[in-house]
């Protein structure tokens, strides 16, 4: 399995647009972690 890529998803901007939420609120009503992601390319037999 060879590593292509990663990263994280910075939601911040993204999510509960809606409302009139400070950066904090919605980090406690989601998380404090961006979510991360990684990419591989697998061999097929």
């Amino acid at each position: 399995m060879e590593f292509i890529q990663g990263g994280n998803f910075d939601f911040l901007g993204k999510v509960l647009t809606n409302r009139d939420l400070s950066k904090q609120i919605i980090s406690f009503m989601i998380s404090d972690h961006n979510p991360l992601w990684a990419e591989f390319k697998v061999r097929r037999k």
